[in-house]
């Protein structure tokens, strides 16, 4: 049946749609998502299975996926391992774990339930510390946890009750009145050790942002720098020269100090010298240089035919070859050819290479067969495939490495806070007792609290203090 225009006019509204959210509503919900404990746990075990994914899985140098030719070399390199599930792995990010979109979405959810919890429990943890209830009921004394009955002796109910307050305020215990019951008062300690929780919880979200800035914003680059040589940070006006290098050794021949002077240039201007160890590093512009390691280098100059610089410095001899004979280095100066200088090992009479020489081996790149092997002697000019190569004799370098890492100033911060929130949280636990006189001639010392050993021992001595007036346990 159609409706008159005066029936359609006087209907009543409709209800709003059910999916229509007010944004406090919205919030309200996101808020309470985020405060349930049972949404952190779950997102505590999703960080700590992908941590596994990412501890388990092989994991890409830094700046491998930046490049998409590196990125896919670096891929065919693992794809023996892995199999078909190279290509998924890479898809969802499990090759660079802890800078991956499902890793930091995991990171960011945690925080957020950490930062809910916190704020959820701050009011409860400030009406306990400043608005304690100081009223209870008879039955409460009579029900509780913990429980202590003295009897008065000949005190009133007015001296046995100063008394066990002055026994409290000796001890730093805070007393509050019972304003509903003249005969009651209410005392704690430690009213804000709880809130040790919240700097703990702030410690963990620091910790989690100190994380996600070291993985998104770190540099780190190792170096190999001949001794009064220098070598320059990539994509950087910085340059590190190594003036000299020490290293000495007990009577077993083991290294017990090996330590560079090292000078930090900065766009032409030396702005920073310090003679670096392994836990001494050198602080240059957020950047601190690490002593990583040492050995000895080849010094090496390398032209093409028509006589062009192509190589002119030392190159590190930082692997052995397998049967130990020999030291080799690599010049990473042809695109297309891998360079392979050799000589002999150190202390090592047996290899084929005479001492005082060196080899030189040229092969395609990413090839396992040579295209040219010669040896250089020390000194001479010796023409290998398009280039000529030139031998001038060993020297040592030392390793560096360069790293900043933008997250450890916040780390530091957290760790602090974290240090400090335990120690309140373990060390100062808020104490609460409610004392009554009761009509019966007895005093009446209650606590809710948990009596560990600590607090046993501190409950115990409390009481005996007050007992000295002459009270004694009913």
């Amino acid at each position: 049946m159609v409706q008159s225009a005066t029936e359609q006019s006087s209907a009543p509204d409709l209800p709003p749609e059910d999916d229509d959210v007010s944004p406090i509503l919205l919030f309200k919900r996101i808020y309470a998502f985020f405060y349930n404990k049972t949404v952190g746990l779950v997102l505590i075990i999703l960080l700590a299975i992908l941590a596994l994914f990412g501890t388990v899985i092989m994991q890409a140098p830094a700046g491998t996926f930046d490049d998409p030719t590196s990125a896919q070399s670096w891929l065919d390199s693992v794809r023996p391992r892995y199999g078909f599930w190279t290509d998924i792995l890479s898809f969802l990010g499990f090759f660079r774990m802890y800078t991956s979109p499902i890793f930091l979405i995991v990171i960011a959810l945690l925080t957020g339930s950490i930062i809910g919890c916190t704020v959820h429990r701050l009011p409860v943890l400030w009406r306990a510390a400043m608005h304690p209830r100081v009223h209870v009921s008879h039955a409460f004394h009579r029900h509780a946890q913990n429980r202590r009955i003295l009897t008065r002796g000949d005190l009133g109910s007015e001296d046995a009750l100063a008394h066990a307050r002055s026994v409290f305020r000796k001890d730093r215990w805070r007393i509050v009145e019972d304003d509903k019951d003249a005969r009651a008062f209410y005392t704690d300690k430690n009213r804000f050790g709880p809130f040790g929780t919240a700097l703990a919880h702030a410690s963990f979200v620091l910790i989690i942002a100190a994380f996600v800035i070291s993985s998104l914003g770190s540099f780190e680059q190792f170096m190999v720098i001949p001794v009064g040589g220098s070598v320059r940070l990539d994509d950087s006006t910085i340059e590190v020269r190594a003036d000299s290098f020490k290293d000495s050794y007990d009577e077993d021949g083991r290294p017990i100090d090996y330590v560079s002077e090292l000078v930090v240039i900065d766009a032409g201007e030396e702005v920073a010298e310090q003679e670096v160890r392994v836990n001494s590093p050198l602080p240059y512009g957020g950047m601190k240089f690490h002593q990583t390691s040492y050995g000895i280098a080849a010094n090496i100059v390398m032209t093409d035919l028509e006589g062009e610089d192509v190589f002119d410095g030392a190159v590190p001899l930082q692997w052995t070859s397998t049967d130990g004979t020999n030291a080799v280095g690599a010049i990473d100066a042809v695109d297309e050819l891998d360079i392979l200088i050799v000589t002999p090992a150190s202390g090592r009479t047996d290899s084929v290479i005479p001492v005082g020489t060196a080899m030189v081996e040229l092969y395609p790149a990413g090839m396992n067969e040579p295209i040219a092997v010669k040896r250089l002697p020390q000194g001479q000019q010796v023409t290998v495939g398009d280039y000529e190569f030139i031998f001038e004799g060993e020297s040592q370098y030392t390793g560096i490495t360069a790293r900043n890492d933008p997250g450890s100033p916040l780390l530091w911060v957290a760790s602090i806070l974290l240090v400090v929130g335990m120690f309140m949280t373990f060390g100062f636990q808020h104490r609460r007792l409610w004392v009554r006189a009761e009509d019966d001639s007895t005093l009446s010392i209650a606590s809710v609290d948990k009596h560990d050993a600590i607090y046993e021992n501190q409950f115990n001595r409390l009481i005996g203090q007050i007992q000295d007036e002459g009270m004694t346990d009913a």
